[in-house]
């Protein structure tokens, strides 16, 4: 009786050391560096503003924008 009680409390102890859940994965992801040093924009940012940093109701020399667009631009707002 004593070998089938051993037995027993062997196969538990066996058992619960299978059931256990296995260790999670734990990789951290490392930003690069485009990501490190990107400005933060919020979302929709580019619904207002245009590459180089104004908003589309200001003259832009880069994108060509003039006062008559830029106007135009915040009546169709």
């Amino acid at each position: 009786m004593n070998i089938e009680k051993a037995l027993r409390a062997a196969q538990a102890r066996q058992a619960s050391i299978d059931s256990k859940a296995l260790p999670k994965a734990s990789t951290r992801r490392v930003k690069s560096l485009n990501e490190l040093n990107a400005e933060y924009h919020s979302v929709g940012y580019g619904l207002h503003f245009c590459l180089h940093g104004k908003t589309y109701y200001e003259p832009c020399k880069a994108c060509r924008r003039t006062k008559g667009e830029a106007l135009r631009n915040l009546q169709n707002l």
